[in-house]
């Protein structure tokens, strides 16, 4: 199955991008290891503690992760392996990212809704001056 098909079924996205997962330092992750995730789109790599690690009835592994900088520890970083396909999400502050692969490559892309609108504007801003992005 193509990696960019699987990822883009259901949601509506912008910012796709190609990403590279190793699958093996993946599978000897622990708790409270510590990881670089890379975002393409930011051009930079978050630092992520590894919180937690569950075995799925299929032999796969869920792992959940906090950024290192977060006294609070708000899960960050989802991430699902099963066999060699990974998926997940990684929520930032700006924006959630979401990625899947197939074996070692795969697409990561930030996530919108369409219809849902997160920021309210006064009145005086109800319409935008100019479109820099749309779909």
């Amino acid at each position: 199955m193509n990696a960019r098909k699987a990822l883009f079924d259901e949601h509506q996205y912008i910012s796709q991008a190609y990403i590279e997962f190793d699958i093996r330092r993946i599978k000897n992750l622990h708790v409270s290891d510590l990881v670089a995730f890379y975002v393409p789109q930011q051009k930079r790599s978050y630092m992520i503690v590894i919180k937690n690690i569950q075995q799925t009835k299929l032999g796969g592994l869920r792992i959940a992760g906090y950024f290192s900088d977060d006294v609070q520890r708000h899960i960050a970083l989802e991430l699902q392996l099963d066999g060699r396909s990974v998926s997940g999400r990684l929520q930032t502050t700006k924006g959630e990212y979401l990625f899947r692969s197939h074996a070692q490559y795969g697409w990561i892309a930030a996530q919108y809704e369409g219809k849902k609108q997160y920021l309210k504007y006064p009145d005086e801003f109800a319409k935008p001056k100019d479109v820099v992005a749309k779909k």
